[in-house]
Parts: structure tokens; C-alpha cells; sequence
């Protein structure tokens, strides 16, 4: 038998017919094989699919499969784990349907005024990667469309650098203006403009944002954040942020350096469980601070307009907390179950308001004087409160008392300097003085410029009426 008949009798086949076809292929080695199966004469072999940041395609010869890395930098999955692949976010933002991922592969650099509008429904995963619009215009990164719309940012960094503010609708991360609902989630994601504002909204809609750290830039006009109406949850400010309007709970605004961080909250809106921290704390215009901590260099708390502070600890150096009730206002400001702390004096600037069960201390720090730890104005009534003042000098003054017809009632005032006051007045000043406790001192009050307006007898059950 010749060499050839010995081949093809070995293997089955022979060199003139097909009686003795190749009957099988197989795979080896523990890899993914590309064999299928064999259909009567026909070897069926697994085609290659392109996935995640991978493209596949025939050489220019055609003699080669090229396999490399994908020039696409998103792609959108369709349920089954395989992606199409888009090179620019603008295109993936067209094909996306509500429910579905656009996924990046690479950081993202838009060095052209590309402004995205939002879809509803879609996620951006950007998959440890960053999305940038680095132009030096007004254009913002992200518009809200006419319609209502839920989005979720997960796993990356948003930024905007070199952007140009006009007026509060430009050069802005997001922008949403035109009254619709929306909803931001945020998850181990960042937001971060280092020119302009990051968000300004219209307060016409329900907007509520969750989660995300968000460092503002040195707008150059309104806030970092105008977050009219918006309920931000979970959600950390650092940096030069200013916050303006809203609810803010859960939530952190901080500066590791403690500087120039001013949050803002008017009209209704509230902080509640928050942690605020910088130069200036919080400054609620006709709004509440609930369960919140307040550190600043200066101003702690700055309450105006029928606001309440509840529930609260707040550190500052002079002034504290601010509490002032214009007498145009219906409802005076109010502050109950707080404890405030001041490095300087006062711990409590207090005008026409209601303190109840709170704490006041002023520590050892720069001596004024006087030093006070609350300076009183206004028809203002403190009752059930505990005043510590840290002073050695004979200038301290638990109560400083400028105003009349104030009501001080049943507060214990502990004095650390011997010959120190615990109330006093400013001039000739009348208030209500009743059942208040002095320690460490010799004087409770001093009456050179105070006199106790309680000029009505008890009646036979001790019930007073105090106009």
C-alpha cells in the first residue's frame, strides 16, 4: 500500500471520495473551544463576539482575525452581558432606553461644548472611570429634559472645569430649570466643578438627590449648589460649598481646612442629622435645624425669620448662634434641647426669640469686654436653660441683658469668676426675673442698671400673669 493509502485508510478516508470524510473536530487545552459541531460535511465553528472594550475583525488580507482593544469608550448592555459600543457618550445617550446601563471603559474628556440631556430611567456606570467637560464656556454638562426624569450615576467622577457662569443657568454640572420632577442617585460617585456653580434648579417640581460627594468651585455667581426644594439624602459638600434652599438630611458639609464653607437654607427648608463644619456654619432664614452638629470658626448658626434650632450642637467663637426675630414676624425664632459653645463671647446673640432647655458655655478663650456668654435684646424669654461662663475676670456676665420686658426664668448660671455677674443689665433695663440659680459667684444681679419688671402679686394659688 503506498504512503498516501496508508494516510487516508488510517484516518477513515480516501483520496477520491467522500465515503471517508473527517467524521468529528475537538478542542484542546481548558480554554473556551471554537468548535460547535458537525452538520453532515459541515464543521460549524463559534464565532467571536466583541465584548467589553474588546473589537474583533478581519485583517486587510482578510487572512488574520485582529483581536485588540476597542476604540469605543461606552457601550450599552442588552441584558445578556454583551455590549454595543459607541465612541462618544452622545451617541450612547441617543440609543438608550429607559431601564438600561451605559457603561464606560475609559476616561472620558469632552474638550468641545457637549451638553448632554438627561434620559429617564438610566444608569451611568462609570466603572471606576471619570466623564469631563473640559471647555471654557457657559455649556453645561447635563440638561434636564421636558419631561420628568430618574437617574442613577454609580462608581466614577463627574467634573467640569473651566466652565464660564453668566448668570446661575450656565457652565454648571447640572442644570434643571424647566419645572419637571427629577430624581439623582448617586453611589461611590463624585461630583466636582472647580470654576462654577455644580446645580441650579427652579423649585417648581419634586427634586430629590441622593447620595454623592460634591466639592464646589469658586463660583462666580450664586451658590455651588441652588438647591431650591431639592431634598438632598446621604449626600457629603466639601470644599468652597454653599448650599442654598432645600432639605439636607443625613448629610455632611465639611472643609478639612475649616474654611469657607457657608451653608444657606430659606423658606422652609431644613437640616436635619447633618454634620456642618468651616468658617461660617449654617445660616437658616425661616427654616429648622434639627439634630444636627454646627463646628465654625466664627458664626456657628445664624437663625432669622421665625426659624427653629432643635436638638442641636453647635461650636463657634463669638456669637455662636445668632437667633433674631424680626418684630415683623408672626412667630418668633426659637431653640430648644441645644447645646452651644463659644471659644469667645457670646455663646447666644438672642433678639425678640424663645430659648428653652438648652446649654450656653463660653470657654477661656480671648477675653472682651464685657464677657458675656449671652447677650439678650428684644422681648426675648429664656426659661429651663444651664449658662456656664469660663471668665476669670471681674467683666464676665453670665446674661448681658439690653432690651426690656425680657423674661428669665428658672435657669442655673454657673460663674467661674468670684466677683462676676450672673445678670446684668446694659443700661437701665427692665425684665422678668424669676427662680434663677447663680453659682461660683457672690452676685446673682446687678440692679445699677437692671430692675425686675415682676410688679404683679401672685394670687393665693402662685399664678402670675406676666404681660
Amino acid at each position: 500500500m503506498s504512503g498516501d493509502s496508508k494516510f487516508f485508510a488510517q484516518f477513515g478516508g480516501s483520496p477520491g471520495g467522500s465515503s471517508n470524510a473527517v467524521t468529528t473536530a475537538s478542542n484542546i487545552g481548558t480554554g473556551v473551544g471554537v468548535f460547535y459541531q458537525k452538520l453532515l460535511q459541515d464543521l460549524e465553528f463559534k464565532t467571536l463576539l466583541e465584548a467589553k472594550g474588546i473589537s474583533i475583525a478581519d485583517s486587510i488580507s482578510g487572512e488574520e482575525v485582529e483581536i485588540g482593544l476597542s476604540t469605543d469608550v461606552v457601550g450599552i448592555e442588552d441584558g445578556t452581558g454583551w455590549y454595543t459600543f459607541y465612541n462618544s457618550v452622545s451617541d450612547a445617550i441617543s440609543d438608550v432606553t429607559a431601564g438600561q446601563t451605559i457603561t464606560f471603559f475609559a476616561n472620558i474628556v469632552e474638550s468641545t461644548s457637549v451638553s448632554l440631556v438627561l434620559k429617564d430611567l438610566v444608569t451611568f456606570d462609570l466603572n471606576g472611570y471619570s466623564y469631563t467637560l473640559d471647555v471654557a464656556d457657559g455649556t453645561n454638562m447635563f440638561e434636564s429634559p421636558l419631561d420628568n426624569v430618574r437617574v442613577k450615576f454609580i462608581n466614577g467622577a463627574l467634573y467640569r472645569n473651566k466652565g464660564v457662569q453668566t448668570d446661575d443657568t450656565d457652565g454648571l454640572v447640572f442644570r434643571f430649570l424647566n419645572g419637571y420632577d427629577f430624581e439623582l442617585t448617586f453611589d461611590n460617585s463624585f461630583v466636582i466643578s472647580s470654576e462654577t456653580a455644580i446645580m441650579t434648579t427652579d423649585g417648581k417640581s419634586v427634586q430629590r438627590v441622593y447620595g454623592g460627594i460634591w466639592l464646589g468651585g469658586n463660583q462666580t455667581l450664586g451658590y455651588a449648589i441652588d438647591s431650591s426644594n431639592v431634598n438632598f439624602q446621604n449626600s457629603i459638600f466639601y470644599s468652597e460649598t454653599i448650599i442654598s434652599g432645600g432639605i439636607l438630611q443625613n448629610c455632611i458639609v465639611w472643609n478639612p481646612s475649616v474654611e469657607d464653607v457657608y451653608a444657606t437654607t430659606t423658606n422652609g427648608g431644613s437640616y436635619d442629622n447633618c454634620t456642618i463644619r468651616g468658617t461660617n456654619g449654617a445660616n437658616i432664614n425661616g427654616s429648622q435645624l434639627n439634630n444636627c452638629s454646627v463646628y465654625a470658626i466664627t458664626i456657628g448658626v445664624y437663625a432669622t425669620s421665625e426659624s427653629i434650632v432643635n436638638n442641636c450642637t453647635i461650636y463657634g467663637g463669638g456669637q455662636a448662634l445668632s437667633i433674631i426675630t424680626d418684630v415683623s414676624e408672626t412667630n418668633p425664632c426659637r431653640a430648644s434641647n441645644t447645646s452651644v459653645i463659644a471659644s469667645n463671647t457670646p455663646a447666644l446673640y438672642v433678639d425678640n426669640s424663645v430659648i428653652s432647655n438648652c446649654h450656653f458655655e463660653t470657654t477661656t478663650g480671648v477675653v472682651p469686654t464685657p464677657a458675656y456668654t449671652i447677650y439678650l435684646l428684644g422681648e426675648t424669654i429664656i426659661s429651663n436653660c444651664t449658662i456656664y461662663n469660663g471668665f476669670s475676670g471681674s467683666s464676665a456676665i453670665g446674661i448681658l441683658i439690653d432690651s426690656d420686658n425680657s423674661i428669665i426664668a428658672n435657669n442655673t448660671i454657673t460663674m467661674e469668676s468670684t466677683d462676676g455677674y450672673c445678670i446684668q443689665g446694659s443700661s437701665s433695663n427692665t425684665a422678668f426675673l424669676s427662680s434663677n440659680v447663680g453659682i461660683g459667684t457672690s452676685i446673682m444681679i446687678d440692679t445699677s442698671n437692671l430692675t425686675n419688671s415682676q410688679t404683679i402679686t401672685p394670687d393665693l394659688y402662685g399664678n402670675i400673669l406676666i404681660g
